[in-house]
């Protein structure tokens, strides 16, 4: 088997005083790593070959839960934890935890918290009479 500089490999044989020689064509798909640029960029590529041809791509997608992060962290070293704090709700758990922990996020904190232990006051006797409940 032999190489040449075309980057294509070729094969002789010689049966019975006839010499035969096949060519192969080197691949030509190629689908390197893709090496992330950011810390939150997920990347990924793939080839495929057939006989005459090759086809390779790939890509980068943002993790956006990461990018938060990544945002929130910057935010606290450049001396805004407030800003901070508020970046992190954007993600869904963070903000939930938050509430859940009495520390709810800015937009939260503008909405009424509904009660689920208020009674409502019945002032009509005929109800009150029904329900049981003494007379005003």
């Amino acid at each position: 088997m032999s190489m040449n500089g075309a980057n294509n490999a070729s094969q002789s044989v010689t049966v019975g005083g006839d010499t035969y020689i096949t060519h192969r064509a080197a691949s030509t798909a190629i689908a390197p790593a893709i090496p992330p640029t950011a810390n939150c960029a997920l990347s990924g590529s793939v080839g495929v070959q057939g006989l005459s041809f090759g086809l390779s791509a790939g890509g980068a997608t943002i993790d956006e839960n990461c990018a938060a992060i990544e945002a929130a962290k910057a935010a606290h070293v450049l001396g805004k934890p407030a800003v901070a704090h508020e970046v992190l709700c954007d993600i869904p758990r963070v903000r939930e935890a938050r509430r859940r922990a009495g520390d709810p996020c800015a937009a939260d904190r503008d909405r009424p918290q509904a009660s689920s232990t208020a009674v409502p006051e019945y002032t009509d006797p005929i109800i009150r009479r029904r329900l049981g409940l003494a007379p005003r």
